[in-house]
């Protein structure tokens, strides 16, 4: 009877430690969970409409038009985004109007992508000029140069091609080759020089160019690059590189 007591009760004492340790792995499952959530929560960027109520500015359509006059750029800016994602069509005339006074480059940047989201060719002629701006630093003229792209206006193609020619940022070359890659159709007139750009993105010294260039040349279907991508892989030392080369090259040719 003894050691059946004992057994009894060893058995209690060992569901004891088992139920105390699945309370103690699901309190530690829960506070990882929250500290995920906080931690994405956190680093989530804010939302334009965030950052309009910090600046005071109701998401009203009447509040929103009157912001476009704002004493203050980035408020000026925000409102004709909101608008823009509001595909509030009726306040075109105002953002452009806003746009003719506005002096800030950020700004009219803005405004200018708002009214392309808008159908309004206004805001793609803003984004022309400004891409075809050489004055202005090759990241901006790209933000530029995509927003126009990514709605099928490929007016600043030349543009993308000559900042891949001239920059040495290996940055604002990968934005140039990630840019050329949603472009449906190079025109006859560009080819060639957008050819041998990507001939010259596979032997930059920077892997992430020469990784984005072969994803941009099976992007674009470039065919004529495909002995130069052969080559290109047959020398590549860094794997990872090496195998997106290799999945570019095998796209190309089917």
């Amino acid at each position: 009877m003894a050691r059946r007591s004992r057994m009894l009760l060893l058995v209690k004492q060992r569901g004891e430690i088992m139920r105390v340790t699945m309370i103690h792995l699901f309190l530690l499952t829960v506070l990882m969970l929250t500290i995920s959530f906080v931690w994405s929560t956190a680093q989530a960027p804010p939302t334009v409409e965030q950052e309009l109520r910090k600046y005071g500015i109701p998401i009203r359509r009447s509040d929103l038009q009157s912001a476009l006059s704002d004493n203050r750029p980035v408020v000026r800016g925000l409102a004709a985004s909101e608008l823009a994602e509001m595909k509030d069509v009726e306040s075109v005339s105002l953002i452009v109007a806003a746009l003719d006074n506005e002096g800030d480059p950020k700004v009219r940047f803005n405004m200018a992508s708002a009214l392309v989201r808008l159908g309004s060719q206004v805001g793609n002629q803003e984004l022309t000029h400004i891409c075809d701006d050489a004055t202005s630093p090759d990241d901006h003229r790209l933000n530029a140069a995509h927003s126009l792209v990514v709605v099928g206006d490929y007016s600043c193609l030349s543009s993308i091609q000559s900042i891949m020619r001239t920059t040495t940022n290996s940055g604002v070359k990968v934005f140039a080759l990630q840019t050329l890659a949603r472009v449906k159709v190079i025109p006859a007139s560009l080819a060639p020089a957008i050819h041998s750009e990507l001939l010259a993105s596979l032997q930059y010294p920077d892997s992430s160019v020469r990784l984005y260039a072969s994803k941009c040349i099976a992007s674009l279907g470039d065919k004529a690059a495909a002995p130069n991508l052969r080559a290109a892989i047959a020398r590549e030392r860094d794997r990872p590189t090496r195998k997106q080369m290799e999945e570019s090259l095998s796209m190309l040719e089917k």
